[in-house]
């Protein structure tokens, strides 16, 4: 079994290991074969990636505790963790990941002397310097 992750020169494999943050070679999830198996059985990168997070939350699930001391602030709870990745499979499900981006936008803008928000969404020529 093999780790393999290069965003300069990247393959479907690294795409998807990229939209499931799965790319420290010293801490990942999934072996390269696994990828593989998710690409073969997705029909895109996206759908791929969201068969991962679901694997990753069946897994996480059966770790899923929640623990506090009452005699200190010490709080762990693990609760969350499959909650957050069968989100984010739906998400890459709905296409979220799959969509180009039509245009460019950015926030321009900040707080005024009365603190009041001046911030805008404006399209990219219309930024002033």
């Amino acid at each position: 079994m093999t780790f393999s992750y290069d965003i300069r020169t990247p393959d479907t494999g690294d795409q998807v290991r990229l939209l499931i943050s799965d790319t420290n070679a010293d801490s990942y999830i999934f072996e390269d074969e696994e990828i593989d198996t998710f690409l073969s059985l997705g029909s895109t990168v996206a759908g791929a990636a969201a068969m991962a997070c679901r694997a990753i939350a069946v897994d996480t699930a059966k770790q899923a505790v929640a623990f506090s001391a009452l005699s200190s602030s010490i709080e762990i709870d693990r609760t969350k963790i499959p909650k957050y990745f069968m989100d984010l499979a739906d998400k890459l499900e709905k296409g979220l990941f799959d969509y180009p981006i039509e245009g460019v936008r950015s926030i321009q803008g900040g707080v005024n002397w009365a603190g009041q928000d001046t911030y805008e969404m404006v399209d990219d020529d219309e930024i002033s310097g």
